[in-house]
């Protein structure tokens, strides 16, 4: 029986391509990750940060970060850490409008305004009215006062003609809240802020640019820790939205 000769194998010296291969795969993908970096727009981070910080009152990208800092806008009328867009067609209408709804209702609120149960502030989000809320809502309850519905009647009137969106929002103190009609300060912000709705759809005020939202005390412009900071965290915003904001 003849014997089966066998053949030596024959070494491959070319697998060191695959390996090649691979590392110059791994070197484009890095290359393309940080040309897509390098093309961030700035602006659009602007944006982000700031949308960020508007809702969470957390600030970002800030080497000296130490805990919270609260973005919303104290009662001073102005906002330090404001962001104005005014570039653009729109931008420079909706600075345009506001200024004559605050110039309106400085007219119209001038008592309410000395008094202090209202304030105009420009906000981050644009041009904000707001209600202390003892003026307005007995204590523990949604129901408007009718002393002071006057002034609600010509914010009503400021607004109504306008197609920008209107955001009402709700605060609270920290003080826990228990009745029979609501079950935490949570009920009682966003109550409130679809009383002041009601108000306003009932006065010509089109109900497709309004929207209510409940902060209870998530978003205090005052430390809760004693009473006059407390009453300055009792309110109810109309924030009249600018462009772009969230």
């Amino acid at each position: 029986m003849a014997r089966k000769v066998r053949h030596e194998e024959h070494v491959n010296h070319e697998r060191w391509l695959v390996s090649y291969a691979d590392f110059i795969t791994l070197l484009f993908a890095f290359f393309v990750v940080m040309f897509a970096v390098s093309q961030v727009d700035s602006n659009k981070v602007g944006r982000f940060a700031e949308s960020v910080r508007s809702a969470s009152k957390w600030q970002l990208f800030e080497e000296e970060m130490k805990g919270p800092v609260p973005v919303l806008a104290d009662e001073s009328g102005t906002h330090a850490g404001m962001h104005e867009d005014k570039k653009g067609k729109g931008g420079e209408q909706a600075a345009e409008l506001y200024r004559g709804i605050r110039e309106r209702l400085e007219r119209t609120l001038g008592e309410g305004l000395t008094s202090g149960r209202i304030k105009l502030i420009d906000g981050p989000d644009g041009l904000v009215i707001r209600l202390r809320d003892s003026a307005y809502f007995p204590s523990g309850s949604a129901d408007i006062r009718g002393e002071y519905s006057a002034d609600l009647k010509a914010v009503a009137d400021a607004i109504a003609g306008i197609k920008s969106p209107i955001r009402i929002e709700g605060h609270t103190d920290s003080r826990p809240i228990q009745n029979a009609t609501y079950r935490s300060n949570w009920d009682l912000s966003a109550a409130r802020a679809a009383s002041v709705l009601a108000y306003f759809t009932s006065h010509q005020v089109s109900e497709e640019n309004l929207s209510i939202v409940g902060y209870a005390d998530r978003r205090p412009v005052a430390d809760n820790g004693n009473d006059e900071g407390r009453r300055r965290n009792r309110r109810v915003d109309i924030v009249l939205l600018r462009p772009n904001a969230n």
